[in-house]
């Protein structure tokens, strides 16, 4: 589903549009101009179908060269591993989290209690794969002539990670499970998730002129991205906790 010249959608499961696994996060194709990117891998279910998207709306396969991650849930990285079998892809996410997604550490991820919640299949497991570079906040990505800063923004989870994009014409930030419209947040009741990341890592995001707001889920926007932010900070600053959602 193409959003913009430079962004495109091509896995969304249940939480969103329905075109990939059911499972799968929204999944964000970059397109840099002879070189493209994935905003997060989905599940991991089944990644062809992630992969086929991309092809229906014309690009090759061999021209995605990074995946992105927001961070280390189950449904934002457990396509890494076969995308890094079918492409040779290189896998880039917070240092916060790589050690859990090389070694599939599901208790620290929080996978084990969300599998026993019904979030996942009782025989759904998710696989290793070896993390090619662990940003630190500020870390700068280029896909082709598209430029890409890393912010740190820990409360979802300890490594959370938004991509601040500026385009042509649109300034995007992919948010993960971070921040959605409305100023709404995901806090859980699982290890890495708490309200004092929140509480100071919400702020990095304020004055950044957004114009698209991507998150990982739910309803995106093209215009006044930033508002919806600022409602989150806002939130925070008068002591209350935002809308969550799951």
């Amino acid at each position: 589903m193409k959003l913009t010249e430079e962004v495109y959608i091509v896995g969304s499961g249940r939480n969103g549009l329905d075109i990939s696994n059911r499972y799968d996060c929204h999944v964000y194709l970059i397109n840099g101009g002879g070189e493209l990117a994935l905003i997060d891998s989905g599940v991991g279910m089944d990644a062809q179908r992630i992969l086929d998207n991309t092809v229906a709306e014309g690009f090759r396969l061999g021209d995605i060269s990074k995946v992105l991650l927001t961070h280390a849930h189950a449904d934002h990285s457990g396509g890494c591993a076969a995308l890094k079998a079918k492409l040779g892809v290189s896998v880039i996410m917070a240092s916060e989290e790589a050690r859990f997604l090389q070694t599939a550490n599901e208790d620290e991820l929080g996978l084990t209690l969300a599998r026993s919640a019904g979030w996942y299949p009782p025989e759904y497991r998710l696989k290793p794969c070896h993390v090619d570079v662990e940003l630190e906040d500020g870390h700068e990505i280029t896909v082709g002539e598209l430029h890409i800063k890393a912010i740190k923004a820990p409360g979802h989870s300890r490594g959370s990670v938004c991509y601040m994009m500026k385009g042509r014409e649109l300034n995007y930030l992919f948010t993960g499970d971070t921040v959605f419209l409305r100023g709404h947040i995901s806090l859980l009741n699982a290890p890495g998730s708490s309200l004092e990341d929140y509480r100071h890592g919400i702020n990095k995001l304020a004055n950044l002129g957004v114009d698209a707001l991507l998150p990982g889920h739910l309803c995106f926007c093209l215009r006044g991205g930033q508002s919806h932010i600022d409602d989150a900070i806002i939130a925070f600053r008068d002591l209350r906790v935002p809308k969550c959602i799951l």
